[in-house]
Formats: C-alpha cells, structure tokens, sequence
C-alpha cells in the first residue's frame, strides 16, 4: 500500500514508462511479423503471445542461446505458442536474434 501511494506521487514517471511500453511493443510486434515460420498476436499488455509449431523445440533453442520466454503450450487453446514480455529495445533486439537463430536451427 505504501508503495502504491508512492507511485501517485509519480504519474509522470508511470505515463513516460507506459509509453515507451507501448512503443516498444509496437516495434517488437511489427519485427516480429516479418520473421517466416511465427504467427504473432496483437496485444494490449506488455506481452505477445506467438505461434512456433513446435514450441517445445524453440523454447529449448531460446533457453539455450540465454533468452527466456514462457512456454505456454500447455495452457488450453494454445498447443503451438510461446510468450514474450516486452522488454527495453536492447532486450528485444537479443530476443529477435535468438529467436531467428533458433528458427533456423530446428
């Protein structure tokens, strides 16, 4: 609770960060739809959730390169799917390599 008070006192500080959240989700997004063999979908949180196929295999590749995702394959309706949270740019650039050579390794 207190910490929440605190952050009322900051909602210049909470609008800059949701901003650049929303640009740099934006950005991910739109990167991510020009890579071949996902399917990303459009999101409002400070996440995107995308389709691999084989998510098991590309949640192992990413792992193995240092980048961590949520499996979520196992949550109903979404067999084929792994999720991002929205990171800083450089997060997101490490993200994008990882996951084009993970692509491209399986």
């Amino acid at each position: 609770r207190v910490a929440a008070l605190e952050l009322l006192d900051h909602t210049d500080l909470i609008r800059k960060r949701a901003s650049q959240i929303r640009d740099a989700r934006a950005n991910l997004f739109d990167a991510m739809e020009q890579i071949p063999g996902i399917t990303s979908y459009a999101s409002s949180a400070n996440l995107i959730l995308f389709d691999v196929g084989s998510p098991d295999e590309v949640f192992n590749a990413l792992v193995g390169r240092g980048v961590l995702v949520r499996n979520v394959s196992s949550y109903p309706n979404l067999s084929r799917c792994l999720r991002v949270s929205i990171g800083t740019p450089e997060e997101n650039d490490t993200f994008l390599k990882a996951l084009k050579a993970s692509l491209k390794s399986i």
